[in-house]
C-alpha cells in the first residue's frame, strides 16, 4: 500500500560552515507544499462573479440608451451638497484670515506715487 501524496516536494536547504578544521554540512527536511485542488464551489464562484460584471455592463449600457439628454443652462444647476460644504468651509477660513491682527513691530513699506 502506497500513500498518495498530494503537493510538490521542495529540495531540503544546506548550511555548511567550519567546526575545528571540518567542514560540517547540516540538511533540513524537505517540506511538502500543499498546491490548491479544484472543487465544485470554484465553478459556481466564476458562475457569479461573471453574472455580475454582465449586470454591471448592461445596466449602465441600459441607463445610457434609456435616459434623454436635456440641455440646462448653468443658472439653473444647483450646487451638490458637497461643493456647498466646500464653498462654506472655505469662506469661513477667509473670514478667520481676517481676523489676523498683523503684529505692531512690522513696518509696512508703501510706494510713493510717482507725479
Amino acid at each position: 500500500y502506497q500513500r498518495r501524496v498530494r503537493g510538490r516536494g521542495v529540495p531540503s536547504s544546506v548550511l555548511a560552515f567550519r567546526h575545528r578544521g571540518q567542514v560540517v554540512r547540516l540538511y533540513t527536511e524537505s517540506p511538502l507544499v500543499y498546491l490548491p485542488t479544484p472543487d465544485f464551489s470554484m465553478p459556481f464562484n466564476v458562475l457569479c462573479l461573471v453574472s455580475t460584471v454582465i449586470a454591471i455592463v448592461y445596466g449602465s449600457l441600459f441607463s445610457l440608451t434609456t435616459k434623454t439628454l436635456v440641455w440646462i443652462k448653468e443658472t439653473e444647476v444647483k450646487q451638490g451638497l458637497l461643493i456647498q460644504l466646500v464653498t462654506a468651509l472655505k469662506g469661513a477660513l477667509k473670514k478667520d484670515k481676517k481676523k489676523v491682527v498683523p503684529k505692531e513691530n512690522t513696518r509696512r513699506c508703501r510706494r510713493k506715487s510717482r507725479q
